[in-house]
Formats: C-alpha cells, structure tokens, sequence
C-alpha cells in the first residue's frame, strides 16, 4: 500500500473525539484526523497543530424525518448531535445562522452521541434531525428519512485533516512528511480511479453500487488533492 511504499506501518485505532487532543499531547496517538477539533485546540494555545487537510468542506447531511424541506422548517424543533462543541455541533450552528435563526434560542440541540446512535434517535421520533456522514444516506432512505441539506454546500468548516502534536514535529518530521505523501497518493487515487474506489467504497461502507456512487459525488465536491491546511 502507499504507506508500506514509504517505509510505514500505519494502525488504525478508534478513540473518542474528545480524547483525541490529549491523547497526542500524551504521545499515545502519532496522527488525529479530527481536523476542527485540533484547529480548535490549536487557536486555544495547545500544542497540537494540523499538518495535511483532505476535505475543504464537511462531508454531512442533514437528515430528517419526513415533511421536513428546508432549515428553517427546523424552529423549535429538536435535533441531535454527537457532543456539544464536536463537528456536527459546529457545522450545524453555522448553517442555522446562515439560514437567519439563532442557534441556541430557535433548535434545541441534543447530544446524542455517534452515528448510529444519532440515526436511532431520528427513527424513535427522540430528535426531528440530525447531521450524518454521508455514507449514511442510503441506510437513512431506506428508513424512510429524507435529506434536507448538504452542509458541504453552505459551510466552508475544514473537517478532514491530520493533526499531530508540537513535539512530534519536533521529534519526527520526516514521518510526518512520509504520511503526508502517502496520504496524499491515496487522496489522488481516489480522484483519478473512480471504478476502483467505488469497489473500495461498497465494501468498506457496506452501500450498494448507487451509495457508493453517491457517496464518491460527494467527496468529489470536498476533495482537496493537495493536502492544504488552510485557504
């Protein structure tokens, strides 16, 4: 694979958002892909910074149970995120606002937890909607929900991204520099071999030919194949 081509043996592990900050500062994690959370720590002084970016804008959809068109429809209803503060959070806030409400007096915001856990509480009626990845879209159709917006079209929110610690860049900016280019080939494979990343795609996320396909259109609007931190 391309990092085996650089001289890698990449793991990945699952950690919990919120832990990720701390878990590189900790050394316990070499690379975060949760982007805004580290641009976030970063402005807050911590020393964690992002080093690659692959996706100029978030990969979400707002999902919702039937009847629901527009933004707006959502006043004084209630919609579920992973955590106060995570992307979701963020990326919706920035919408409504964009629409003309007020985040915190016209929604009442409700931490549900992860993507699959969000997408039950939509299906029991406990929230009228909330912001999914985009994978989830044909599994949220099937269930008889509808999608209401892309956030990708109206927040410019960074989201995918390496971000590493201050001192393993200091330590090892070479593997830094071998993961980016390594990362950067997969970026581009992506863009350039569609059939082979739709295959990739259906049995990765588990979607059908068309989800992968819709899921491949919308990485195609977020792509970014030169791995800039920032515009």
């Amino acid at each position: 694979g391309f990092y085996k081509d650089e001289g890698l043996e990449a793991r990945k592990v699952v950690v919990r958002t919120n832990l990720q900050v701390a878990a590189l500062i900790a050394g316990e994690l070499d690379y975060s892909t949760v982007s805004g959370i580290i641009a976030r720590a970063s402005i807050q002084g911590l020393p964690v910074k992002g080093v690659m970016g692959w996706f100029d804008r978030p990969l979400h959809i707002l999902i919702a149970r039937p009847g629901f068109k527009r933004l707006t429809d959502f006043k004084g209803k209630k919609i579920g995120v992973s955590s106060i503060g995570s992307a979701p959070h963020i990326i919706l806030r920035e919408a409504l606002a964009q629409a003309g409400m007020n985040p915190d007096r016209d929604v009442t915001t409700l931490a549900i937890g992860g993507s699959g856990e969000r997408l039950a509480a939509l299906t029991a009626g406990t929230v009228d909607a909330t912001p999914l990845d985009v994978a989830y879209v044909e599994k949220a159709e099937k269930l008889g929900l509808v999608s209401v917006l892309y956030f990708g079209d109206v927040v410019q929110t960074r989201l995918g991204g390496f971000g590493v610690s201050l001192d393993k860049i200091k330590r090892n900016p070479a593997q830094i520099t071998r993961t980016i280019k390594a990362t950067l080939r997969g970026v581009r494979f992506i863009r350039d071999n569609k059939p082979e990343t739709l295959a990739i795609m259906r049995d990765y996320l588990h979607v059908s030919a068309e989800g992968a396909a819709k899921v491949h259109d919308f990485a195609m609007r977020s792509l970014n194949v030169d791995g800039s931190v920032a515009k």
